[in-house]
């Protein structure tokens, strides 16, 4: 026999919202550069979202800049992976794809305002990171560039 009431689309049925992000993979001494902002609970990579406009090389540059302070060499910038991740602190069905670069640079870390904290991790932090933070570090693990 056929249900008589009408259907109503669940929290899981509920449409996933996208996040459209870029990160700057930063590795020295076997640790990877991570950074906190006063809003957040855990650790990204240095970076953000794009404006209107930008391309991938003049967004990843300016969100650097404006966090840490970094000049970017964008000559020799390359992509590292792009990750397909939860995003952290967005709700159940938010999703981040974070593309990620590395690159020579210029300058001495400054954090910006808005960066609560800089901190230097190996694979074994990877419980204080945002998720598509975490599977950098295990690919960076996996490749043989940072320590446990």
């Amino acid at each position: 026999m056929p249900d008589p009431q009408p259907r109503h689309p669940d929290s899981t049925e509920a449409a996933t919202k996208i996040i459209d992000a870029l990160g700057w993979v930063y590795v020295e001494q076997r640790k990877l550069l991570c950074a906190r902002s006063h809003d957040k609970d855990a650790f990204y990579l240095p970076g953000g979202k794009r404006e209107p406009g930008e391309t991938d090389a003049q967004a990843i540059a300016r969100e650097v800049q404006e966090e840490i302070g970094l000049i970017l060499d964008l000559k020799t910038l390359k992509l590292f992976t792009t990750i397909h991740s939860a995003a952290h602190g967005h709700g159940p069905n938010a999703q981040v794809v974070l593309i990620c670069y590395e690159s020579g640079f210029s300058g001495e870390i400054e954090p910006d305002a808005e960066i609560a904290e800089i901190a230097w991790f190996g694979y074994g932090d990877r419980h204080r990171c945002a998720p598509a933070t975490a599977i950098v570090l295990e690919q960076l693990r996996n490749q043989g560039r940072i320590d446990e």
